[in-house]
């Protein structure tokens, strides 16, 4: 029977693979907004692999003890959670809670938004930058780096935006530490949160 406890990584090599799937995602990004249709089929390739890669260190990282209720539970909270800071949000910045923002956005934007970003930022920030590398230094000062680094690269435009994204990313890091980090939990939490801001 094979030993199925994660291979531990030096901090360099983490913080290497990191920097290396933030470009990644940066790039396929701007391939979506651009609408460039080779590069969108070749960037949903790429971007299985990471989540297949993803998900085996997945099975490693989450604490399989953790119930299946629970993380629904979790999930749950999550989504009310995400839910009242969108609210908040529209209200203090005078905005409608619903933009349709579906129904203008060009078809790369959303499948972007709704599959490749919640796979691909979750796998980078909470799996890789979180439990792989920073947690090593703390779990606090790791969800606070590799927090900073998710808000970051949104590039808030004002404050209000800024603690959006503090807010949001807050919750889902306590998700994932409650689900056992299991990455799929907050995948789906990070699916619905960007539903919310389409709709």
């Amino acid at each position: 029977m094979k030993d199925k406890t994660i291979q531990p990584r030096s901090p360099t090599i983490s913080m290497v693979l990191s920097i290396l799937l933030i470009l990644i995602l940066m790039t396929i990004q701007t391939i979506f907004s651009q609408q460039f249709m080779a590069g969108m089929i070749i960037s949903v390739l790429i971007s299985i692999g990471i989540a297949i890669w993803g998900y085996k260190r997945n099975e490693l990282i989450h604490d399989s003890h953790v119930t299946l209720r629970t993380k629904l539970f979790n999930l749950l909270l999550g989504i009310l959670g995400i839910s009242i800071i969108t609210v908040c949000y529209a209200g203090l910045s005078h905005h409608s809670i619903f933009t349709h923002l579906y129904m203008v956005a060009p078809i790369g934007f959303i499948i972007y938004t709704c599959v490749i970003a919640p796979i691909l930022e979750e796998i980078i920030y909470r799996q890789t930058l979180y439990s792989e590398w920073l947690i090593n230094r703390g779990s606090i000062v790791g969800a606070v780096l590799s927090g900073f680094m998710f808000v970051f690269i949104h590039f808030p435009g004002n404050v209000l935006s800024l603690m959006f994204y503090i807010l949001s990313t807050t919750v889902i890091y306590i998700v994932y530490i409650r689900s056992g980090k299991d990455i799929r939990v907050t995948m789906l939490l990070h699916l619905m949160n960007n539903i919310i801001i389409l709709l």
